[in-house]
């Protein structure tokens, strides 16, 4: 007769684990985080795992995304989104919008990222999931900001903010804390957008978020350059490159690059900066970031314009200028119009130079005309004032904590007393285990063992009919061998949930070993036996075996059966007499069954 270990075999926690452990490593070791994620999903496949397999799916996604290697992430994304959708996990589902939101916004489609942001918003308000929700208003904020609409932006991170410090959640914090300094660093409030960058760069450093260390690193950088200090602006932008090029993030790396090269044109070191340049304007073209593409051609634009080169300049502006028509990027189309502007007053052209001023100007007054720097000053006072009442709370519980003491006393009993409970959980959980047999879920040899000798000593007592079959899948070695041990254990498995459904939940179904079942039938007749074991055989004749394997067309039992009916007889003499029985079987041809008497 064949065996077949299971040993080998993946169980779902081991995917769980997997995916666990990539999902912990995609801000920090973006490349290890995505061989793990298709590890997972290599194992949730085999065993047919739904939910790793969505999970898996998913990370390779994001981890694609991040390395910007993947072509089919979008593709993956909704695949996962899918597949959670379909399970009811409504966490996986808003997780895989976000990521959906994501792939858009870096490929300028705002109307379908702002769309898939609100409806994983709405989910995850739904099941109470806090960071989800402040990272998910965190991404509709930057949404508004590609769209030069600030008002809005800020009121969806100061909700983020308020949120994440409720929570408290140090890395939701410091997103929502760098986005805000984007803002006013985008509206020329620099002194302002440095202090909240450094103020997220602390409660980062608390995280293992090393890629938004290094968005960190690279918008503080920025922001110094801006004001004049370029030493510790280069000091930022190459921990920021260092950082990004530890995690994989393509894109980053090229943001670090498309840094280095302003600073290296405010420093008038023109031959780096084209180098930088090129490589951020190859590296974003890769990832398709359309809008730090039309960046990087206006930085060399104004490269050119400070070597008093206008006609090369005004050659990489109007590239910058047709890829944000393209795209519909407000913030980049008012910006190159203002560098085209002076490029034109540069080559005399002063009709031209008039008309990019003009739809400077209008760009300018649509995104910070009188109404807007209102909302915006009346956004920022509110922020200021909810800021120190936050403050002024978290000063309150501290002075509060000394009289909670007695209550955390009375809090660490109950602690404890859950702590059994859960214990006490854990050994009946241990009992299950150690009496189910791990591939096939019915019951192990060890507790065959215990229940066939209760069940005779019961049949003795009471006079009880007693029936044992035992159950030999014919040619299991063939199964193995030409489908793979893989097929064979789904085959162990059909055959076990067979025997499970042609019996009663008072009989005793287990695998005795290998390919080998035993069925004990509590207080049935042979007869009755028989009949049992015939129904179960034309089940076996029934199945669609071909749905395991092509080529797996049949499996046939050859069954022993004997019986027990109120004389004193050993547990083993019963065995032997069914074994023999079942020996009886094989010999008569297979796909038999062998009765006593």
């Amino acid at each position: 007769m064949d065996s077949a270990s299971p040993a080998s075999f993946p169980r779902p926690h081991e995917v769980d684990a997997l995916t666990t452990q990539a999902l912990g490593l995609r801000h920090e070791d973006t490349r290890r985080a995505l061989e793990l994620a298709l590890q997972a999903r290599e194992l949730a496949l085999r065993i047919d795992y739904q939910h790793g397999f969505a999970q898996s799916t998913y990370l390779i996604s994001l981890c694609g995304f991040i390395l910007a290697t993947e072509e089919d992430v979008l593709e993956k994304a909704r695949q996962a989104h899918s597949l959670f959708s379909g399970l009811g996990d409504a966490r996986g589902e808003a997780n895989a919008l976000n990521l959906i939101g994501n792939i858009f916004s870096r490929r300028n489609r705002n109307v379908e990222a702002l769309e898939s942001y609100t409806r994983s918003l709405a989910i995850r308000r739904e099941i109470g999931d806090r960071i989800g929700e402040s990272g998910s208003l965190n991404n509709i904020a930057l949404v508004h900001l590609d769209n030069a609409e600030y008002p809005e932006s800020l009121e969806a991170l100061f909700a983020s903010l308020e949120i994440a410090e409720a929570i408290p959640d140090a890395n939701a914090a410091a997103y929502a804390l760098n986005n805000i300094g984007s803002v006013l660093a985008e509206i020329g409030d620099l002194p302002h957008a440095l202090e909240n960058y450094e103020r997220g760069l602390a409660l980062n450093l608390q995280t293992n978020d090393r890629a938004l260390e290094s968005t960190f690193h690279l918008d503080i950088g920025r922001t110094l350059a801006q004001l004049g200090d370029h030493s510790g602006a280069l000091d930022h932008i190459r921990r920021g490159l260092a950082l990004s090029q530890q995690t994989g993030n393509r894109n980053d790396i090229g943001l670090a690059q498309l840094a280095l090269g302003r600073t290296y044109t405010e420093l008038r070191r023109f031959e780096e900066a084209e180098v930088a340049l090129q490589q951020a304007l190859d590296i974003l073209r890769q990832t398709g970031d359309h809008a730090n593409e039309a960046e990087t051609l206006l930085a060399l634009g104004e490269s050119h314009m400070a070597q008093s080169q206008p006609d090369a300049a005004i050659t990489r502006l109007n590239q910058a200028l047709a890829l944000a028509e393209e795209h519909h990027m407000v913030l980049q189309r008012g910006k190159t119009h203002r560098q085209l502007s002076l490029a034109c007053e540069q080559l005399g052209d002063s009709a031209a130079a008039l008309l990019h001023f003009r739809q400077f100007y209008e760009s300018e007054q649509r995104a910070l005309g009188v109404d807007t720097q209102r909302r915006i000053r009346g956004l920022l006072t509110r922020s200021e004032v909810a800021q120190a009442q936050r403050t002024a709370d978290a000063e309150r519980r501290k002075r509060n904590e000394l009289a909670f003491a007695l209550d955390a006393a009375h809090q660490a009993e109950q602690h404890n007393r859950e702590l059994v409970e859960q214990l006490i959980s854990q050994a009946e959980m241990l009992k299950q285990l150690a009496r189910e047999d791990g591939l096939t879920g019915i019951a192990n040899r060890r507790w065959l063992d215990i229940q066939f000798a209760r069940e005779v000593e019961r049949a003795v007592r009471f006079g009880h009919p007693l029936s044992v079959a035992m159950i030999d899948m014919d040619d299991f070695k063939s199964v193995n061998d030409r489908c793979s041990h893989l097929v064979g254990d789904d085959a162990l498995r059909a055959v076990a949930r067979l025997l499970r459904d042609h019996t009663r939940s008072v009989d005793v179904v287990g695998r005795y070993g290998g390919d080998e079942f035993l069925v004990l039938l509590v207080e049935t007749p042979l007869e009755k036996a028989r009949n049992v074991c015939q129904s179960i055989q034309q089940a076996m004749a029934a199945h669609p075996w071909q749905e395991l394997h092509p080529a797996l067309t049949e499996i046939t039992l050859s069954i022993g059966l004997c019986g027990l009916n109120g004389e004193a007889s050993g547990p083993q003499e019963l065995l032997a007499r069914a074994d023999s029985l079942l020996y009886g079987a094989k010999e008569k041809g297979k796909n038999r069954l062998c009765v006593e008497g």
